[in-house]
């Protein structure tokens, strides 16, 4: 056997192995009981203390309807929450509920995002960060510029090669 095809046969059994322990894996709403109106304390979840409960914005609640699905968290490196709804990502700054950023793929819709720190000198200083998009037919590389000091920085999403100004190595 030549060694792309055993290379090609270990890509293979590495993710199928990948999968397994996914499909194993239970999905965190099963886990976690269901909103309440019990107040969340620390002997519900130890080693958890809640600081703050933070509103998704209006703009982001009037988007919602039950046949969305959704996904959302936080990105602490830039005092960002997100929420996907379908084929749109928004970001805001969760400290001051402000710098509200849309970004909507022209097809399919986005599946999960990321926040990545870019090889030095891959792209102009401005641009502090690079947001991954999953979308179904696309990833999307998007340059994360911060104006201002923490935590009040504004934050500008950059879709365009040409924008970004990359720097070829």
């Amino acid at each position: 056997m030549d060694k792309s095809r055993i290379a090609l046969l270990l890509e293979h059994q590495l993710i199928d192995s990948v999968i397994n322990v996914e499909s194993t894996t239970p999905e965190m709403s099963a886990i976690l009981p269901q909103a309440s109106t019990t107040p969340i304390s620390e002997t519900m979840f130890p080693g958890f203390l809640r600081q703050q409960f933070l509103q998704f914005p209006d703009v982001v609640r009037e988007s919602m309807t039950p046949s969305n699905s959704y996904s959302h968290g936080l990105f602490p490196q830039i005092n960002r929450a997100w929420i996907i709804t379908d084929k749109t990502l928004y970001l805001w700054n969760y400290h001051f509920e402000s710098d509200l950023c849309k970004y909507t793929v022209p097809k399919g819709s986005i599946s999960n995002c990321f926040l990545a720190t870019p090889r030095p000198g891959a792209f102009v200083e401005s641009v502090e960060f690079v947001l991954v998009v999953v979308a179904s037919y696309d990833i999307i590389l998007l340059g994360v510029v911060l104006d201002g000091r923490q935590p009040e920085n504004r934050l500008q999403l950059v879709d365009s090669i040409l924008d970004l100004l990359c720097h070829i190595s």
